[in-house]
């Protein structure tokens, strides 16, 4: 081999020494970013902890920022509370993070404090803070606290983290509680108009059926869901989803009264505003037919023919006090969800049979 030969072999070698070690590198500076991001993402949200409100309570820490002080709160998920030392009895929690200003700062140690904004509020007079909100930090002077909502209360609470150097440095995140649905009310229209109660346990309505015509009705125009709210700091913005669940049961008894499969509905489960009305009385039963089922018994109950009326109120008086059907509402907010029901029956007992046709009589001669 050549001395040219020779030379252009080894910086060959070289240049493919140089682009391998090239390629290492840049693989090593990919892992460390990711590796780096990844340590950055559990920094912004440890395990556990989530960004935002969750319907598990009403607490809201707003984040701060004072005078040399900034404070950060971080919502703790429940399955998290033995980890970070949370009461199981407390209703949420939530971690906050000083950051202090220079970041250079000599002496980071804090205090950490939680007061009523008015504790001479009507509400607040009297009742100690910490039966409510509790603030704790993960150690002493730490810039990280844990804040503990133990129960719902009506009066702005105050975390505030003052710097031990200087006390003039300090920052306040306000507390609120947001109201909950506890419980509504739904009116209903008709001869006996009133309201039926909706619970998250479930409540009951019964009828007792007086004549052979719809009374009393919930109208999806109407009628309207009047929730009853909670204690609380903050009023939450609702939407509201009303559905209708027909018993299968009652759609067997409408079968057996006369009423062809093709007549009833299989979609047991309905949007209020879909079906647009629920009448208890000899109507109940249109809501578990098809289109073409509801127009034989309205047809029949306004012309006098009766047969398709009659064997849904027979159907009615032969189901006794049996459930119907069940109202449910679910009302959604920002902070918390409420669900509540209405289970319907009805005393079909007093519903009556119309005479379909007088006969019997035959000519008379004289």
């Amino acid at each position: 081999m050549s001395n040219n030969e020779l030379y252009e072999h080894k910086r060959s070698d070289t240049v493919k020494w140089v682009l391998t070690l090239l390629a290492f590198i840049l693989v090593g500076v990919m892992l460390a970013g990711i590796i780096l991001g990844w340590f950055d993402k559990k920094e912004e949200s440890p395990a556990g902890e989530e960004q935002q409100q969750t319907e598990d309570g009403g607490m809201v820490v707003g984040e701060a920022e004072g005078s040399g002080i900034r404070v950060m709160s971080v919502k703790i998920a429940r399955a998290s509370y033995e980890e970070y030392g949370i009461s199981p009895m407390a209703e949420s929690a939530q971690r906050l993070t000083a950051t202090i200003t220079p970041a250079n700062a000599t002496n980071q140690e804090v205090d950490w404090a939680v007061a009523w904004v008015n504790p001479s509020s009507s509400w607040a007079s009297g009742k100690t803070v910490t039966d409510y909100v509790t603030v704790t930090p993960t150690s002493d002077g730490a810039l990280t606290a844990n804040v503990e909502c133990l129960q719902a209360f009506g009066e702005q609470v105050k975390v505030t983290c003052t710097s031990r150097q200087n006390t003039k440095a300090s920052a306040s995140s306000m507390v609120d509680y947001a109201r909950h649905i506890t419980s509504g009310t739904m009116n209903y229209l008709g001869d006996k108009t009133g309201t039926v109660n909706f619970t998250p346990e479930g409540s009951t309505y019964e009828y007792t059926a007086t004549s052979n015509v719809e009374e009393i009705y919930l109208d999806s125009d109407d009628s309207v869901f009047t929730p009853e709210m909670g204690l609380g700091t903050l009023n939450d913005e609702f939407t509201y989803d009303i559905t209708v669940t027909m018993n299968g049961d009652w759609a067997q008894a409408v079968y057996e009264g006369g009423f062809y499969a093709s007549y009833i509905d299989s979609n047991y489960i309905k949007d209020l505003s879909e079906i647009g009305m629920l009448q208890i009385g000899s109507f109940i039963g249109a809501n578990i037919l098809t289109g073409e089922g509801q127009d034989m018994v309205y047809d029949d109950a306004y012309t006098g023919s009766s047969g398709a009326f009659n064997g849904l109120s027979s159907a009615l008086r032969n189901y006794g006090t049996a459930e119907l059907f069940t109202v449910e509402v679910v009302a959604t907010g920002q902070y918390s969800t409420f669900t509540g029901s209405c289970t319907f029956s009805c005393n079909a007992s007093g519903f009556q049979i119309l005479v379909e046709s007088v006969g019997g009589l035959g000519n008379l001669v004289f």
